[in-house]
């Protein structure tokens, strides 16, 4: 009888505590990772596309295809609220809390672009060209963010 009821409270144990001490140890790194990934990956594929947008419109205006003038209109009208529009979704993501300081180098990236375009903007309509050193500045600043963001996360699995 009592050999029983051990073997009952045993058991008990077992059902009870097992599930809450795996259930503890949470999600792996590569799941957290992989659902990091899932989550941005919209918004890095719209950075993607407003990147070539914005070279095209470069290249168009380097070429004399657009004037100056409206160079400045469309990065205003276009790019720069496209950017906003990321930054937002960017940063309504709640990240794992491993992922959190790599989310907000995410962040500063679409930043320092947005500053980058309001540089752009402001020296053409201020006839500043001084502006466009510092947008080109502020670009550098957010590549070298891009490679920071990309090195954390493929180093967060190793």
């Amino acid at each position: 009888m009592f050999r029983n009821k051990v073997y009952l409270y045993i058991g008990l144990l077992i059902v009870l505590f097992i599930p809450m001490i795996v259930g503890g140890c949470g999600p792996s790194k590569k799941e957290v990772l992989s659902q990091y990934r899932q989550s941005v990956q919209p918004i890095l594929s719209e950075m993607a596309q407003i990147s070539e947008k914005w070279d095209t419109l470069r290249r168009k205006n380097g070429n004399g295809q657009i004037s100056d003038l409206e160079f400045a209109i469309i990065t205003q009208k276009e790019i720069a609220p496209a950017l906003v529009s990321l930054q937002e979704r960017m940063e309504a993501i709640e990240p794992h809390k491993d992922l959190r300081s790599t989310h907000e180098l995410g962040i500063k990236i679409i930043n320092k672009n947005l500053q980058a375009m309001n540089e752009v903007v402001a020296a053409v309509f201020e006839g500043n060209m001084s502006k466009i050193t510092s947008a080109n500045g502020l670009m550098a600043e957010a590549r070298e963010l891009e490679r920071k963001y990309i090195n954390q996360l493929e180093d967060f699995i190793k």
